[in-house]
């Protein structure tokens, strides 16, 4: 049984289609990424699974082999959210938001304690814990945040751009206490427009525009193509352009303002390109295949977040 199973999900906000038959499944126990730029309806997506939104169309939305629609409140016990928002009473002490996030769920007295004590040993905020909210750093705050999503014991944790805002330390650790929640059978479902999240996932899901464009592993889907991207910028793009595809048989696309070449001969392409047009380039680079190549490959233009 897949953690989610969802088929020909579209949504309609007034006129404006958002999400365009999305079919999709999340294996149970895994880290899964949604990628896409604001505005690619990965917020949109997470509220629908979340139990906010009602879909305007799908054949079905399973949590674990429920269906959304007609098991809601089953389904909400099974999963924890973690909203872009802070959802935290920044009032209240570390300890008081648990407590009173558990008192919403039913649990009290012993049993609510160690479940609040076990999730203040996990995000090692066991320090914190008398402190209030509005005191601590962004980076606790999101570590609260989790723990808050959590007190339930979900089997499902969805998390709506958890990283936005966070230096790269505490994004840092905040994607071990993620891969921590994997370990122990949790299944995290992530949406992001930061690189560096995406390649940390199990499984990824491009959107853009609410069309999904690709699901696979980060690793397979930069080894789609075995090519290295030679990056150009030049006032003379045209002739350029026009030389590469006559010496070496290849196909620049201009993109934003730059040229790139998808080739297993960048260098030697670069050299030549040099050699026939001294003081045309302001800048050149060669990269590895990356995710946002990926992006780039399938939409005909650059990452914008």
């Amino acid at each position: 049984m897949n953690a989610v199973d969802i088929k020909e999900l579209s949504h309609v906000y007034t006129n404006s289609k958002v999400l365009h038959s999305l079919s999709f499944q999340v294996s149970q126990s895994e880290i899964f990424g949604i990628l896409g730029p604001n505005g690619s309806g990965k917020s949109t997506l997470l509220k629908i699974l979340a139990t906010l939104l009602h879909p305007t169309y799908a054949t079905h939305v399973l949590i674990f082999g429920e269906e959304l629609r007609t098991a809601m409140q089953k389904t909400r016990q099974k999963m924890g959210v973690v909203f872009q928002k802070p959802s935290l009473d920044k009032k209240l002490s570390v300890f008081e938001n648990l407590k009173f996030q558990g008192m919403i769920y039913g649990f009290s007295g012993n049993t609510l304690l160690n479940k609040i004590h076990k999730l203040l040993d996990a995000f090692d905020l066991k320090d914190r814990s008398d402190d209030l909210v509005e005191e601590l750093s962004g980076g606790l705050q999101r570590r609260v945040e989790i723990a808050k999503a959590l007190i339930h014991s979900p089997k499902l944790l969805l998390l709506d751009e958890p990283t936005t805002g966070l230096d790269p330390s505490i994004r840092k650790d905040l994607w071990k206490y993620l891969k921590l929640l994997k370990e122990s059978d949790v299944t995290c479902l992530i949406s992001t427009h930061i690189m560096e999240d995406a390649d940390q996932c199990d499984e990824l899901l491009i959107l853009d525009q609410g069309h999904l464009l690709a699901l696979n592993t980060p690793h397979n889907l930069k080894k789609s193509h075995e090519h290295n991207v030679l990056i150009l910028q030049t006032s003379d793009a045209d002739n350029i352009a026009l030389f590469i595809r006559d010496k070496f048989d290849l196909k620049p696309t201009f993109i934003d303002s730059y040229l790139h070449i998808e080739t297993k001969e960048a260098e030697n392409v670069l050299t030549t390109v040099l050699e026939a047009f001294p003081n045309k380039l302001s800048m050149a680079r060669i990269s590895e295949y990356s995710l946002e190549d990926v992006f780039v490959r399938l939409t005909g233009h650059r990452w914008k977040t």
